[in-house]
């Protein structure tokens, strides 16, 4: 039994990990192995993203009122208009 299981009855499957964005492919499937040979199921984000998914969730719910600007050009355009 897992700690998060024992601790709280839950069983984690779906996880969220980020990786450094300047990991390659390599790196990146070899984070996805481990994490299912642990058991779960993995979506991989890179830190950059994950940064704004966690900007756009706190704006959205008001948490926040800041705008992002993207001076280094490292987002996608499409995730700077959510």
């Amino acid at each position: 039994m897992t700690g998060i299981k024992r601790q709280h009855q839950l069983e984690v499957k779906k996880v969220v990990i980020t990786t450094p964005a300047s990991f390659d492919t390599d790196q990146r499937e070899a984070t996805i192995e481990a994490a299912r040979m642990a058991g779960f199921d993995p979506i991989l984000l890179d830190e950059p993203r994950a940064c704004l998914h966690d900007f756009v969730n706190r704006y959205r719910s008001g948490e926040i009122t800041e705008s992002v600007v993207d001076l280094t050009k490292a987002l996608p355009p499409n995730l700077l208009q959510m």
